[in-house]
């Protein structure tokens, strides 16, 4: 969002003025360059000179929630409201930056501030919305859509989200009716949530946001790449190398999850990452989303979501499914990872899963590896040749998976969950080993 716009210059010296201009091409080249660093530093020397320029303020936390210093970006926010009372954009982005930083809470009720003052901003309805969607509160998001759309009837953005609010208000409407009319039943899936010993503020996250979704989590221990020895890590990936030790890590842990449902006898396991929040609440039964019986896998995540027209999603009233390469087909240029965030897996699927890894060993990501299970090489080959995920499949393909078994899998659409922005375990425990 550009926030220069509407900025008003501050009194200064000539002395002043040329060196703000100087420091001013400094960030662009920054910027340009991807440097969040030297950004960071000339801002900080920006709003030290100038410190009546509200701009270089916001600019400055929004650099700082980039580069995962979200706190400090949200305090210097704090600071800047009180020296700028009656500057929209300093309001707006002390609003936003409670919402990026996942205080969801506090992001309504500075939203909800922001509305009394600026009624008329069709972009504090928006952010309104924007923050009633990520608290499930689907009703209040299209209210707050349509009211900035009433305002800015041309933004083709708003009017999108108002869409999928609308959606997902039909989908967590068609999820109460099915509770309610299985009444005290139980579910016929087990949600297994893999998290490391050590991150225990993410497992109180995700519990904290399936809390009203009717079906109890279960934590699945998560193994910690970072700990393995070397040659374990060769062994397990069949390679001469030791490649990355935290994704080595994740696959395993997945592979955990499959075989603690066989051992405890589930004939279905949601397995979350623990990242995860739900889009509606979870179902009472893996049937309600129109899985078929017979599926091996089934992606429930946002990023395996199938990319519908807006005349198609307007069309939804109930969960379906596409085939995976249905989905896939359908991803930007600029797609990078299926995600492992979210998906169910069968009994038969566990069994199909262990044998193939047993057999092909654990390079890799384990949702690219997933996805490769699930699509065959003429499937692969109708893919545009340059795009990430015709790359990925291929190589996997090619010096991976063995056999030309697949797995009966699916995507679900709408998609079931989606992650929460979070700083990355695995990226961590890569580091780390």
């Amino acid at each position: 969002m550009n926030v220069n716009k509407g900025a008003a210059s501050s009194p200064m010296d000539g002395t002043s003025s040329a060196t703000v201009h100087s420091l001013e091409n400094c960030l662009r080249e920054a910027r340009s360059a991807g440097d969040p660093t030297k950004a960071i530093t000339t801002l900080s020397e920006l709003t030290r000179l100038a410190p009546r320029e509200w701009r270089f303020a916001v600019g400055l936390a929004n650099e700082l929630h980039s580069a995962g210093r979200g706190d400090e970006g949200d305090s210097l926010l704090c600071r800047a409201i009180m020296r700028f009372p009656e500057e929209f954009w300093v309001a707006y982005h002390w609003a936003y930056s409670a919402r990026r930083n996942g205080r969801l809470d506090l992001a309504e009720g500075r939203s909800r501030r922001l509305l009394d003052r600026f009624a008329d901003e069709h972009r504090c309805h928006e952010l309104v919305g924007d923050i009633a969607i990520q608290s499930r509160d689907y009703a209040s998001a299209a209210a707050h859509f349509e009211k900035a759309l009433a305002l800015k009837p041309d933004a083709t953005e708003c009017r999108d989200k108002l869409r999928v609010a609308r959606l997902y208000q039909r989908m967590a409407q068609r999820v109460l009716e099915q509770w309610l009319a299985q009444s005290g039943s139980t579910t016929d899936y087990v949600p297994l949530v893999i998290n490391l010993d050590r991150s225990t503020g993410r497992l109180g996250a995700i519990t904290a946001a399936f809390s009203d979704c009717n079906v109890q989590l279960s934590r699945m221990p998560g193994v910690q790449g970072s700990y393995l020895p070397d040659v374990i890590a060769r062994i397990l990936t069949r390679s001469a190398q030791v490649g990355p030790k935290g994704t080595l890590g994740n696959f395993l842990s997945h592979a955990a999850a499959w075989e603690r449902m066989l051992k405890e006898g589930h004939r279905w396991c949601l397995v979350l990452e623990d990242d995860a929040v739900p889009r509606v609440s979870l179902p009472p039964s893996v049937r309600d989303l129109q899985i078929p019986p017979d599926c091996d896998l089934c992606f429930v995540n946002q990023r395996m979501e199938r990319r519908l027209s807006l005349g198609e999603q307007d069309q939804i009233q109930d969960f379906r499914v596409y085939s995976p390469m249905e989905s896939v087909e359908t991803f930007p240029a600029q797609f990078r990872a299926p995600g492992s965030d979210g998906y169910f897996v069968s009994e038969a699927g566990a069994k199909k899963l262990l044998a193939y890894v047993e057999r092909d060993g654990f390079g890799s990501f384990v949702d690219w590896r997933l996805l490769a299970y699930s699509v065959g090489q003429q499937e692969v080959a109708r893919l545009l040749a340059e795009t990430p995920a015709a790359i990925s499949l291929a190589q996997l393909h090619r010096s991976i998976v063995r056999g030309p078994e697949r797995l009966k899998a699916y995507a679900l659409y709408p998609a079931l969950i989606e992650t929460k922005g979070q700083t990355s375990v695995i990226g961590e425990e890569n580091a780390l080993g």
